[in-house]
Order: C-alpha cells, then structure tokens, then sequence
C-alpha cells in the first residue's frame, strides 16, 4: 500500500521551485536506495497568509517563508513576531513539524541606496526572527541565508529573491538537508536518512550536487 507523504509549502514562487527540487532529489535517491518502499511525496502551494487548515487530512511537513513579509507594510518588530507566533502555532496544531526559511541577505531589484539598507536592516530582523521562533516554539530553520551566503552572488548569478536554476537547485539541496534532520522521521528510518544525508553531501560538497543536478536537468532528468 502506498503511503503518501505531504509537504505544505507557504513560500513564493522561486522558493517553490526550490521545493520541487528537493522533493525530486528525495523521489531519486528512494527510487535507487530504497525501490521497494512504497512512499509517494507529495508538494502543494498553500494559499498567501496563514488560516487555520480545515482539510481532513494536513501535510506531514509545512515550510514556511519569511520573505513574502517583505512586501507588507513595516510594522513593529514586536507585533510581526506576535503574528508569526500565532500563524505557526496553527500549524503545529495540524501534528505537521513546522519550518521557516531565512531570507538571503543580497538584496537585488532595488536602485536606492538608502531604501536598499532599510530593507537589509529589515531582513536582519526577520532571520532573527527566525532564530527567536525556533527557540520558542521548537520549529525548524531552514537557513537559506547561510547556505547562500556560503556559496556567494557570483556563484549563485541571484538575490534575496532566488530566482533562477542555480538558486533553486541550491535552496532544494538545503530544504532536503533540513528534513533530513528532523522532517522525514514519520516516513523513513533513520539509517535511510543517513544514507540520502551522506549522498546528497553537506555544504562542502554542495557545488558537486549542483553540478550533478544541473546536468541532469539540461538533460531532461530529474
């Protein structure tokens, strides 16, 4: 019997992107390591802002961004994290493990310097945010910031808004990293886990995992 496994994702569009590259690096590895489980992963876009799920059933996993904040109006710290506490709450209700993605910290798309800092100054508040959230409410980070920031604009060719192949593929491989660590327990058994982990490799090893994952989307896999 097939088991789906479901993944929420409340992030903008290039983040998702991101997701469906984590999710087809999990469906690759299962399918050569573990081709007799019966798992099928599954990943839906939730709808902008949080409301509390009423389906029957709930992802196993909700990931949640920080980035679309960006484009509400400013607000005081205090009553954005008020907010995020209430919005992740709900979500834990549901049983799901809960995380929140950090935002990259090269801002890109904006001319004025001035504006340019406040935003900066802005995204540095919300990855604490994300820090504070984890301590408290026990949720996962997804520490996209760090993973981008490790790699560098040259690099990655993107911004605080990881559009493009490379920055998907580089968002998918620290998604998976992440339900690796604590994400897939419900559904895989640790050794499994150790497997993949070991395979897909940490950050030293994460320019092979593009290389190798890029390769085989130009070439119609994966």
């Amino acid at each position: 019997m097939t088991r789906p496994f479901k993944i929420g994702g409340l992030v903008t569009p290039a983040e998702m992107e991101g997701l469906r590259a984590a999710v087809d690096e999990l469906k690759a590895q299962l399918a050569e390591l573990a081709p007799e489980l019966n798992l099928e992963t599954r990943l839906g876009a939730l709808p902008p802002g949080f409301q509390p799920p009423q389906a029957r059933s709930h992802p196993d996993v909700f990931i949640a961004s920080l980035l679309p904040e960006l484009g509400r109006s400013p607000e005081a710290p205090e009553a954005t994290e008020s907010r995020w506490r209430d919005h992740l709450s709900l979500l834990q209700d549901t049983g799901a493990t809960v995380f929140v993605c950090t935002i990259y910290r090269h801002i890109g798309g904006i001319a004025d310097p001035d504006q340019r800092r406040a935003v900066l100054e802005r995204v540095r508040r919300l990855n604490l945010l994300a820090v504070n959230l984890s301590h408290s409410l026990g949720v996962g980070v997804i520490d996209l910031d760090r993973a981008f920031a490790e790699r560098g604009t040259d690099t990655l060719k993107t911004d605080h808004r990881l559009e493009g192949r490379i920055a998907a593929e580089l968002t998918g491989h620290t998604v998976l990293s992440a339900l690796l660590s604590m994400g897939l327990d419900t559904a895989l058994e640790p050794g499994l886990q150790e497997a993949i982990r070991a395979r897909i490799g940490g950050s030293l090893e994460v320019l092979d995992y593009l290389r190798r994952r890029l390769k085989s989307a130009s070439s119609g896999h994966g």
